[in-house]
C-alpha cells in the first residue's frame, strides 16, 4: 500500500470517527435537555398535588379541571385514555382497558358511542 493510500484511509477513518463523536454528542444533549424538562415537569406536578393536598385540609374543593374528563380513560377511570378505538376514532380508553376490550374484538363495542370496535391503537403524543 502507497503512503498516499495509507494517509487517506487514515484521514477518512479519523473523520468517520469524529462524525460518531459528535453524533454521540448531540444524542446526548438531547437527552440532558429532555431530563431537565421531565424535572421541571414533576416538580409542577408535585406542586400542584401539594396544593391540592392543603385545599382539601382546609376544605377547600379546588375547581374541577375542564380537560379531566378528556384526560381519563372512561372504562377504568384511573389511568390516562391514550389509545383510540377505530372507526370512529373515540380516544377514550387507557392500555390495560385496550388490551382488554382488544381480546373481545368483534364483540366488543366502543365505550363512548357503542359502536363495534375494529382496531385499537396507540396515540403517541
Amino acid at each position: 500500500m502507497d503512503p498516499g493510500t495509507l494517509a487517506e484511509a487514515v484521514r477518512a477513518r479519523v473523520a468517520a470517527e469524529a462524525v460518531g463523536a459528535a453524533a454521540a454528542a448531540a444524542a446526548a444533549a438531547e437527552r440532558s435537555q429532555l431530563e431537565r424538562k421531565l424535572a421541571v415537569l414533576a416538580r409542577s406536578v408535585s406542586e400542584m398535588l401539594r396544593m391540592q393536598q392543603v385545599q382539601a385540609q382546609l376544605g377547600v374543593a379546588p375547581p374541577p379541571a375542564p380537560h379531566c374528563e378528556e384526560v381519563l380513560c372512561v372504562v377504568c377511570m384511573d389511568a390516562p385514555n391514550n389509545h383510540v378505538v377505530l372507526p370512529c376514532l373515540h380516544m377514550c380508553v387507557c392500555e390495560a382497558c385496550a388490551e382488554q376490550l382488544l381480546q373481545l374484538l368483534g364483540t366488543s363495542r366502543c365505550p363512548v358511542c357503542r359502536t363495534t370496535i375494529e382496531r385499537i391503537g396507540q396515540v403517541f403524543t
